[in-house]
Order: C-alpha cells, then sequence, then structure tokens
C-alpha cells in the first residue's frame, strides 16, 4: 500500500507519508525522495509551510541539521505562528549545541499554543525545556 502512495499519491498524501516515515524514523532516503517530489511536482506547495515543515523533519531525521534549519526557517517565513515548525526548529538548535536558541524557539512553540487535543505537544515542549534547564551550562553557546 506504502508504495502505491508513494507512486500514485496526491500531494497530500505524499507528504503524510514522508513524515509518517520520518516520525518512525525508516525508509528516510525514501520520505526525503518523495517530499522533494512534491515540492517540485507542485508548485504551489513550495508556499506551504507543512510541506517545508515535512522536508525539513527528515533532514533532521538523517541528521543533516543544519540543512533542516533552512527548511524550517522557510516554513517560519510562511508559517510564523506555527508551534510545530518552532519545536522542530529547537530540536535542531539542540542537536547543534546551541541550546539559548533551543530554548528561545521551544518557548515560543509554548506561547503559540500548539492546536492538538490533548496538548501533547506542549507537554513534550516542557520536558524539553526542563531537560536544557538541568543541562550543564555549555560557555561557548
Amino acid at each position: 500500500m506504502y508504495k502505491i502512495v508513494a507512486d500514485r499519491g496526491g500531494p497530500i498524501s505524499q507528504n503524510a507519508l514522508a513524515y509518517r516515515w520520518a516520525e518512525q524514523n525508516k525508509n528516510l532516503e525514501e520520505a526525503e525522495r518523495l517530499i522533494k517530489l512534491v515540492l517540485k511536482n507542485n508548485h504551489q506547495h513550495l508556499y506551504d509551510s507543512n510541506y517545508m515543515d515535512t522536508y525539513g523533519f527528515v533532514l533532521y531525521k538523517q541528521g543533516k541539521y543544519e540543512e533542516a534549519i533552512k527548511q524550517f526557517e522557510k516554513a517560519m517565513g510562511i508559517s510564523p505562528d506555527n508551534a510545530t515548525i518552532h519545536n522542530h526548529l529547537g530540536d535542531c538548535y539542540v542537536k547543534i549545541n546551541k541550546t539559548d536558541k533551543a530554548k528561545e524557539q521551544y518557548l515560543k512553540a509554548l506561547e503559540l499554543k500548539p492546536m492538538t487535543p490533548d496538548d501533547k505537544l506542549n507537554d513534550q515542549i516542557r520536558a524539553k525545556l526542563d531537560a536544557l534547564e538541568q543541562a550543564p551550562a555549555d560557555p561557548l553557546n
């Protein structure tokens, strides 16, 4: 079934599949190919922050943090009030040891009150902030 969606699905289902694979940390090369295809073949989606977020998330999962940051920043340029994008950007900053910037993004995400029915994202962000507060300070950060 995944092969059918990947090959013949529309951009919404292809984006969803790429994101799902990234969440599961599997088929990351295929997920990257798929989301790049969505962005290439559907020029209107070049300006859709959700697709850019997916691309950034896939890059993040592949360990391509600097590239992911660029995608998240583009996505934020379109949707500055999207808490998920700020959360993902914060995750990238943590990976490259820019904890002050990570905290800034996490706090912004909380301020935006993510639209989740159970506040699960808020809880996750608060846990990340707590972990950063308990980590030893990095004098180079």
